[in-house]
């Protein structure tokens, strides 16, 4: 059952008694539940998801509290100007050129780039600052919060099997690819079923030439008899194949692999683990 959505702003100038709403207690009030809204707020899209919130780019420029999605997880930004500084990949500070809002790792520190550009060390020019310090605790963070490891609900999360439909819609949910509700079912040759999703699951059929030897009243040869992908009855010479040690294969498109990046097999798996049984093996493969 979807949770009540509470205007806390509004709610606690309604809580003030009328003699007391006076600005300064106002925003005194508000100030103090700031942050039981933003948990609040976030908490409900970890739980019911977030359907709105765009894709990360590169090329946008976050502001405080800007919501991005990456493969990882949905991601709130803690600073003004975040630009150029991807959610769940930290950047570590080398020799080189960084533009105004980009955040580095140096020396266990989090630094921003305060001016148009600047190729100085973080720690020696006034180029840099310090993101997010808490001098409470003395630590800085790199601008960005998760609030989920995916843009997809908990609850709904929750509800994923390994049963093959369910597989393929969670798969293209999770990596915001495109489900198609199948309609037909073909039949053999083709196989499968139409239309398919952006990713699709296949299951690998067991690869088996079987060969009948027997004499007959001409000669004592070796007759093969016919197979479905061959209506000769006999051939020329043994056909062998082994086995495949596969049980079912994940295409997904060469555009998510080229995105993902190099680690696309161990990110797609880290998913599709999750819900796997326990011995069933499987392989993905790209497809154009």
């Amino acid at each position: 059952m979807p949770t009540p959505f509470i205007d806390y702003n509004n709610d606690v100038v309604q809580k003030i008694p009328q003699f007391h709403r006076t600005p300064k207690n106002i925003a005194w009030f508000q100030g103090m539940i700031s942050q039981v809204s933003w948990l609040a707020k976030n908490f409900y899209n970890y739980c019911f998801g977030d359907a709105t919130s765009p894709i990360w780019s590169n090329a946008v420029v976050y502001g405080i509290n800007d919501v991005a999605v990456v493969y990882s997880g949905t991601y709130i930004s803690t600073i003004s100007n975040n630009f150029g500084n991807k959610p769940d990949s930290q950047t570590t500070w080398i020799a080189g050129t960084y533009v105004f809002g980009n955040v580095v790792s140096y020396l266990n520190q989090f630094y921003q780039v305060q001016v148009s550009s600047t190729s100085t060390t973080p720690d020696t020019t006034s180029d840099w600052s310090l993101v997010n310090f808490d001098t409470t605790t003395g630590t800085t963070t790199y601008g960005w919060y998760q609030i989920s490891p995916s843009n997809i609900g908990a609850f709904e999360r929750g509800q994923y099997n390994a049963q093959k439909l369910n597989m393929e819609y969670g798969l293209n949910r999770y990596f915001r690819t495109v489900f198609r509700n199948p309609t037909t079912i073909l039949i053999h040759p083709a196989a499968g079923y139409s239309p398919r999703s952006d990713i699709f699951i296949d299951t690998i059929p067991i690869v088996s030439v079987s060969m009948v030897r027997f004499p007959t009243v001409l000669s004592p040869v070796s007759h093969r008899y016919r197979t479905h992908s061959d209506g000769s009855y006999r051939y020329p010479s043994p056909v062998y194949a082994s086995a495949t040690s596969y049980i079912f294969q994940i295409n997904v498109p060469t555009a998510l692999a080229t995105a993902l990046g190099l680690e696309y097999d161990s990110i797609i798996r880290n998913k599709v683990d999750k819900v796997n049984l326990v011995g069933i093996t499987y392989k993905i493969v790209p497809y154009i």
